[in-house]
């Protein structure tokens, strides 16, 4: 189903911000019912045992590939987010080797770029965490880990709340792991910030 065809389907609210909040509610509702607990902790078992992680997240999907590295490395943890794909990814992927993770967070159709990408780095010995709304697809079959949560919002949006919030537990359980290094990391980072004078208060 392309775009145009999701949005027609979808049709019109009568109070679209209600209408979608409850959407999103059911969405972590099924998520929940979705992720085992021994899913989500080989998850993070795979991201606090990575000597790098490399994220990929495209279009919507940035946002919470983003969040994921930016907060990540906030906490001492080496990881990053590619955005950008062609030339960039590919440099991004020379370098991982067997103690290396690719993070993916793909929903909707599923984007050739990341399946490639998994595939080439598991040929270099990486691992693979995919966050995805298909438990089969090509991503999956080349994950070594995988969350499968929902996607559909309203409208022709594809819905990222439910990556997201899986996204934050990832990082609440790489904190609990490394309590006394993600706070040395912190303060060297509020640091940083008053060195840098960026916040003004």
């Amino acid at each position: 189903m392309n775009t145009e065809d999701t949005l027609n389907e979808h049709g019109s609210y009568h109070s679209p911000v209600h209408d979608a909040l409850d959407h999103e509610i059911d969405n972590l509702r099924l998520t929940k019912e979705s992720i085992s607990e021994i899913e989500a902790d080989a998850a993070i078992e795979a991201l606090i045992s990575a000597r790098r992680t490399l994220v990929l997240g495209f279009g919507s999907y940035a946002g919470p590939a983003g969040l994921l590295a930016h907060l990540g490395t906030t906490m001492g943890y080496s990881i990053a987010h590619e955005p950008r794909g062609s030339v960039h990814l590919a440099s991004a992927l020379n370098t991982m080797g067997p103690d290396d993770l690719l993070v993916i967070v793909n929903m909707w159709r599923t984007n050739k770029t990341s399946t490639l990408a998994a595939e080439a780095v598991r040929e270099l010995g990486a691992k693979v965490l995919a966050i995805t709304d298909m438990r089969e697809s090509l991503i999956s079959e080349a994950a070594d880990h995988l969350l499968v949560v929902p996607s559909e919002g309203i409208s022709f949006f594809q819905s990222v709340t439910a990556a997201t919030s899986v996204i934050y537990g990832l990082l609440a359980g790489m904190e609990t792991a490394n309590t006394e290094r993600s706070r040395q990391s912190l303060r060297g980072i509020q640091k940083m910030w008053k060195e840098l004078e960026i916040y003004s208060d």
